[in-house]
């Protein structure tokens, strides 16, 4: 973060500069005021979601959550489940006496459920050699392309951008304050171009057919 008149922010005045030559767009119309604002928000809605990810391998992930998670659950609903145990809960004298037990079991039961989910799906994200932050890298360039069309309508990005040009160097910029200045995100611009190619093409296509429909029916 960087203090800038009193506030803090999570870009330079440097940074917006980058931003505002590389987008080609007038100081006059977007001045540094304006631009902290608006990417300060980027870095909060990516920032949150980098901050949540735990930064471990996941075979220790996995691990861990069994540990931690499914294992005590798993236990606990065996433990009340079991019948002898169970009848601590209907002494009428006991504190369990107006507790929802029932409630408690399916609790624990969906709990191991979704547990049990979540690993089968960290085990097939390992499987597929997703890289680190992969994901998160999408999130952030999808949002990063959302405030370049913001800042310039006609904003297109291009497969011939790299981290020292166009959209990818704007990546690589906005990117290092959240992701280290060692990050790079050139798979992750690649895949965005070729999903904004793929639209645009499908778009051409589909618009005609939508257009002559929407006669027919009005």
């Amino acid at each position: 973060m960087f203090v800038s008149d009193s506030r803090v922010n999570a870009y330079t005045s440097q940074n917006l500069h980058d931003l505002r030559q590389i987008l080609d767009i007038k100081l006059k119309q977007w001045p540094d005021e304006v631009l902290h604002r608006h990417t300060n928000v980027l870095a909060i809605v990516v920032g949150m979601s980098v901050k949540m990810e735990r930064d471990l391998p996941p075979a220790r992930r996995i691990a861990d959550i069994d540990r931690e998670f499914r294992l005590p659950a798993q236990k606990l609903l065996r433990s009340i489940r079991n019948r002898d145990r169970a009848k601590e809960f209907y002494q009428p004298w006991g504190a369990f006496r107006e507790y929802n037990i029932a409630a408690l079991d399916k609790a624990l039961a969906s709990f191991v459920a979704r547990t049990n989910r979540h690993v089968k799906l960290l085990k097939t994200r390992s499987e597929k050699g997703k890289l680190p932050h992969s994901e998160l890298k999408d999130h952030f360039i999808y949002h990063l392309a959302c405030l370049s069309e913001y800042l310039k309508h006609d904003f297109e990005p291009s497969r011939n951008d790299s981290e020292h040009k166009g959209f990818g160097e704007l990546a690589r910029i906005l990117g290092a304050p959240l992701f280290g200045r060692r990050s790079t995100f050139n798979y992750a611009v690649r895949k965005h171009v070729d999903n904004w190619n793929w639209a645009k093409r499908n778009w051409k296509e589909i618009f005609p057919a939508r257009r002559i429909q929407s006669k027919a029916t009005g």
